[in-house]
């Protein structure tokens, strides 16, 4: 199977278009149609499409491939995470983007891909560096390549009307852990919310900031290590100090949470979610019952 790139730079070619020509009519630098092409970069959301569009192909054939598995036959999730996992270990991005893609992402079975199989990839994987059997390069190639795998399926699963919520989503200060809570975010979005996802290392004058100038109705706050639940609750003390403020609702969750997930409430939050399912209750039995209803993924 070809890459992305190599894909890219021969259709292009063929259509007598130059970097400079295709990345003006993307909207983006020479540069960076070069560094699709050589695999540095790989393009997200609406450009992936975008480029199928301008060169009139199929997103098929930018990856590499024409048909597409609409997994109708079950898949056995234990064999394929395990295969994942080793090509994301290996290096292999291509491969593991293919793979991924071969599983149809859709609004029905994003969560299964979420919850089954990207997240526990990337438990398995710390744990190994935990263990001394990968280096922390390994994981960290893990998770940029995760992240490349989200901003694919959030274009797959198209778009859902936005309702009048909002949520900021963040992990904690220096939290090098930021998949789960960007697969929150994405989620959020599936559910007709409006996600603004911030990753990480943010001051909290500036969260403060956004949360006002966004007019934000939930604050989600992950957190992966548990000496990071201090952090987290000076944030949440100080959220709840501001008047402006006394609407928001706060909910956290997080690997910091597995040996005592009653440990929230001491935080000062107004709810926990320990996986989608959950955080899906709570958004229809406390908060946003309408909203949700109206929005099912």
């Amino acid at each position: 199977m070809t890459s992305f790139g190599d894909n890219l730079k021969t259709i292009r070619t063929q259509l007598n278009m130059n970097q400079k020509e295709l990345g003006d009519r993307l909207g983006v630098g020479q540069t960076t149609i070069a560094n699709y092409e050589k695999g540095v970069r790989f393009p997200t959301g609406d450009l992936l499409k975008r480029i199928g569009e301008v060169l009139n192909v199929s997103i098929d054939q930018l990856m590499g491939h024409q048909v597409v598995n609409t997994a109708e036959e079950p898949v056995d999730l234990k064999a394929f995470k395990e295969k994942l996992k080793k090509c994301l270990i290996e290096g292999n991005e291509q491969e593991a983007l293919y793979m991924i893609w071969q599983l149809n992402p859709s609004k029905d079975n994003i969560l299964i891909i979420y919850e089954e199989i990207l997240l526990k990839i990337m438990v398995d994987i710390g744990e190994m560096w935990e263990r001394g059997e990968v280096n922390v390069a390994v994981e960290h190639f893990a998770t940029q390549v995760v992240h490349k795998i989200l901003s694919m399926m959030s274009t797959i699963t198209g778009e859902v009307p936005k309702g009048k919520y909002s949520v900021l989503c963040m992990s904690l200060n220096s939290e090098p852990h930021t998949v789960g809570m960007r697969m929150i975010s994405e989620y959020f979005s599936l559910l007709g919310i409006t996600p603004y996802y911030i990753g990480t290392s943010v001051p909290t004058d500036s969260v403060i900031m956004m949360l006002k100038n966004k007019k934000v109705n939930i604050l989600a706050l992950s957190a992966t290590m548990s000496y990071h639940l201090d952090g987290m609750k000076n944030l949440i003390e100080v959220v709840k100090r501001d008047p402006s403020l006394k609407a928001l609702k706060i909910i956290v969750g997080g690997q910091a949470f597995d040996h005592n997930q009653e440990i929230w409430k001491d935080l000062g939050a107004d709810g926990f979610a320990k996986d989608f399912i959950s955080l899906k209750t709570w958004l229809e039995e406390e908060m946003y019952i309408d909203i949700v209803k109206s929005s099912k993924p």
